[in-house]
């Protein structure tokens, strides 16, 4: 009888055992769920962030080309300008050289 009711004893105790680890498992498994799912929102909402990074960094460099051909554009007027006051003045300096 002893042995029967030690028997009974270790048995129900592993059955305790057994559906602690189920609730275990349970929570672990329910665990990963929820981090599954926080890391496809996530992963949603970084998509569309880096999203609209990318259209920043598009238009910082549109703007950066626009600027830099605006100041090409300034700096060959100026240079063509330079160029025709020189060739005025050589123009000039010849006319009074023959005259």
């Amino acid at each position: 009888m002893q042995v029967e009711a030690e028997k009974g004893e270790k048995e129900g105790y592993d059955e305790g055992k057994e559906e602690e680890e189920r609730d275990e498992e349970e929570e672990k498994k329910g665990k990963e769920r929820m981090k599954k799912n926080w890391k496809k929102e996530n992963g949603r909402r970084e998509k569309s962030w880096q999203k609209e990074k990318k259209r920043k960094k598009k238009k910082s460099k549109k703007e950066k080309k626009w600027k830099k051909c605006k100041w090409k554009k300034e700096n060959n007027r100026k240079k063509k300008k330079k160029w025709k006051n020189e060739k005025k003045r050589r123009n000039k300096k010849q006319w009074k050289e023959r005259g």
